[in-house]
């Protein structure tokens, strides 16, 4: 990871620091990444299950209209078994010839009925059918695309936890090399509201970090290897060698 020409520090440790700050903004960008990449992927799952559950639900009631179907067919093949025996009746019963006129007609009406009926539920069917098999297709594309996606990110994930781990590793190593009071100042800039960068370099008497005019007696000398803060901003200040300007 490069240090641009502007921060380029007097000082050595000043040096690892910078190199610290970018690995560990470089930390804070891949988190943010991966928290991205983690919340498409869980709604890209929660698209995938509830195309899965419309897709079982439409089946569901596919098969609740063809069990209808099946119920007003069976009503039916009844209606017509007790016509036929009534029927029976009536040419072996003609004294009762009112009575069984009546059941007769009742009869009828109930095939009638019931013959809409399994029409109806016949037609419902049918197109159930013929819309179901479009859907089928449409399911099957877009769980196609959905899967592929999720794979996509799956990968995209394991690229950024390995970065993730390589920046952490490079963190850990640098902070051998850094002085506890410089981490713990770092840390305390780190931890407060201000956007990045928390170390900037001076132009002249101006903080590059909220770019405002500094006191002198504020100010670090070339060779001073302190730390010294913005009184405005509260980052961690340094010159570099391109600033010739002394206070």
């Amino acid at each position: 990871m490069k240090i641009s020409r502007l921060e380029r520090a007097v000082d050595p440790k000043f040096q690892q620091l910078l190199l610290y700050q970018s690995y560990d903004l470089r930390s804070m960008e891949l988190e943010r990444k991966s928290m991205r990449l983690k919340k498409d992927l869980s709604e890209l799952e929660n698209r995938l299950a509830e195309a899965r559950s419309e897709r079982e639900r439409q089946r569901a009631d596919g098969k609740d209209r063809q069990k209808t179907l099946q119920l007003a067919e069976l009503a039916l093949r009844e209606t017509e078994s007790k016509l036929q025996k009534l029927e029976r009746r009536r040419i072996t019963n003609a004294a009762q010839t009112n009575a069984l006129e009546t059941e007769w007609k009742t009869l009828e009406l109930k095939k009638i009925a019931t013959e809409e009926e399994c029409l109806r539920a016949m037609e419902c069917c049918e197109k159930d059918q013929r819309e179901l098999a479009l859907r089928e297709t449409e399911w099957e594309t877009l769980t196609h695309f959905l899967e592929l996606r999720r794979e996509e990110l799956k990968g995209q994930i394991v690229e950024l936890e390995n970065d993730q781990k390589a920046v952490r590793d490079m963190l850990d190593h640098l902070r051998k090399g850094i002085g506890k009071d410089w981490l713990a100042a770092y840390g305390t800039v780190r931890q407060t509201s201000l956007p990045p960068p928390y170390i900037c370099p001076l132009d002249g008497l101006k903080c590059t970090g909220c770019h405002m005019h500094l006191p002198t007696n504020s100010l670090p000398s070339g060779n001073d290897s302190t730390l010294h803060r913005c009184e405005f901003c509260n980052r961690i200040i340094y010159r570099t060698n391109d600033d010739e300007r002394e206070p």
